[in-house]
């Protein structure tokens, strides 16, 4: 039978001796000496124990050697450990030491942490509470706000090392609120090892962080298309910041400099809020330009682009004008607009899953298949995450004599404002 350590130090039994019994050092002021070092030093020696650990497996493989091919570890109470669950820039400090059998016990007692946490407060919650709970903290106690000042955002480590071995982080991952999630789940992340960088570093893997916050109701949207405008305002300047904190020229360097000029632009421009949907594409079409080519800020090239936005926001205004004019004049014989002769013999499309046979008022997940993109309330379309409502007519007619905003005119099968 194997030892199994079920503790937080690595599971290294002897290969030769599989019931060895750990040993520690019989001198009592060694021990007295080994329990009196911070944790962080015992994790250190604990480190290169499992380095030389491996080191003498191999001796004793090859050379059939009679010595021991295991070291016993220093022992840390689970109590010491719990300043590395509680403290995150503790653990990132101390985590370079840590084996995978210990990073794994540490997430197993971060969860039954939380457990304890909820199971306590839903105890509290439903027991009487003697006396009426306070709503709010004493005057005295409240933390006053300066809406004057952009409240600070600090990035972890582990997400700063994505930058600095030349990973492109998309955009919405900027948001304060993902950026509060990233910040608070460190070691909940998978990571992966650099196997051509000198070391073999381990970073976040990106895909297995992006999957988990789409995932999880803490975190925002994780695409950027999806951002609406205040989020893409707060997206920039977190990532702005994140490009500085990456150089030590800090605001001076090339990608930083780029930034601030390539998201200034999009900001700064007439009617920016007002024709976002239009050109938020664009703006994401440059970014990864610049990500894949590393690009300069050409004004010339971007000028030529917000061209683009205007040709599409034009083409919107005179869609609306020609629905206006071709409509037919309503005159006292004839109450009603002269109706399509051929509109009998119309195969009906459904403007939600894009199917023919039916119309989108009559449309059935299970009978006909998911959505498309927008979804149906009654007879409303709605966009898919905001609820916004949107423009059916202009989806069947490709013209909308009401009076509806550019966002209200977007297709329901893909999004887009085409």
């Amino acid at each position: 039978m194997m030892f199994i350590r079920n503790g937080p130090l690595p599971n290294d039994p002897s290969i030769e001796a599989p019931q060895r019994v750990r040993k520690t050092h019989k001198d009592p002021e060694t021990n007295h000496r080994l329990a009196k070092l911070p944790i962080d030093s015992k994790l250190k020696m604990n480190y290169e124990k499992q380095l030389r650990n491996a080191t003498r497996r191999e001796r004793a493989i090859e050379r059939a050697d009679n010595m021991s091919d295991v070291s016993s570890y220093i022992s840390i109470p689970e109590e010491e450990y719990e300043k590395i669950i509680k403290d995150h820039p503790y653990f990132d400090r101390v985590k370079v030491w840590l084996s995978a059998h210990t990073l794994s016990w540490l997430t197993d007692k971060r969860k039954q942490l939380r457990t304890r946490t909820r199971d306590s407060d839903d105890t509290l919650n439903n027991a009487a509470p003697a006396q009426p709970l306070k709503r709010f903290r004493a005057n005295n106690e409240l933390n006053e706000v300066d809406p004057t000042i952009r409240p600070f955002i600090s990035f972890d480590q582990a997400f700063l090392d994505l930058g600095l071995h030349g990973y492109n982080v998309p955009l919405a991952l900027f948001t304060n609120k993902n950026i509060d999630f990233l910040n608070n789940n460190p070691i909940s992340f998978r990571r992966t090892k650099i196997s051509h960088i000198a070391g073999k570093p381990q970073i976040l893997d990106l895909a297995d962080v992006m999957k988990k916050m789409r995932d999880s109701r803490d975190a925002g949207t994780v695409r950027e298309l999806e951002l609406e405008h205040f989020e893409w305002i707060e997206a920039t300047e977190n990532f702005y910041a994140y490009q500085v904190s990456l150089y030590a020229e800090g605001t001076d360097a090339h990608e930083p400099t780029f930034y601030r000029k390539h998201f200034g632009f999009f900001e700064n421009q007439v009617d920016s809020v007002k024709l976002y949907d239009l050109w938020k594409d664009i703006e994401l079409e440059m970014h990864q330009k610049h990500q894949n080519k590393r690009t300069n800020f050409d004004l010339f090239d971007y000028r030529t682009e917000w061209g683009r936005v205007k040709s599409r926001f034009n083409a919107i205004g005179m869609r609306n004008q020609k629905s206006h004019t071709d409509s037919p004049p309503v005159s006292s014989s004839n109450s009603f607009p002269t109706g399509n002769k051929d509109k009998g013999s119309r195969i009906p499309c459904c403007i939600i899953c894009g199917g023919a046979g039916h119309t989108y008022l009559v449309h059935d997940d299970n009978t006909h298949g998911p959505p498309k993109w927008a979804t149906r309330e009654g007879a409303d379309l709605l966009h898919p995450r905001t609820r916004a409502w949107i423009c059916s007519y202009w989806n069947i007619f490709s013209t909308c004599s009401k009076k509806c905003t550019a966002a209200n005119h977007i297709c329901t099968l893909c999004g887009g404002p085409h």
